[in-house]
């Protein structure tokens, strides 16, 4: 019984963890898919500033 909860403590460090790199990964994503629109919408204003 004893080797169930280690089990468990284990697969819920690991589904914290992903959780996390995935929620990291979603916040770097969008940040670069804003920069990405800008750069667009500079290129196609003729780079002005």
């Amino acid at each position: 019984m004893k080797d169930l909860v280690y089990l468990f403590a284990a697969y819920s460090v690991i589904w914290i963890g992903l959780f996390v790199y995935f929620l990291q990964l979603h916040t770097r994503l969008n940040a670069l898919s804003r920069q990405v629109e800008e750069l667009a919408e500079t290129q196609h204003r003729g780079g002005e500033s």
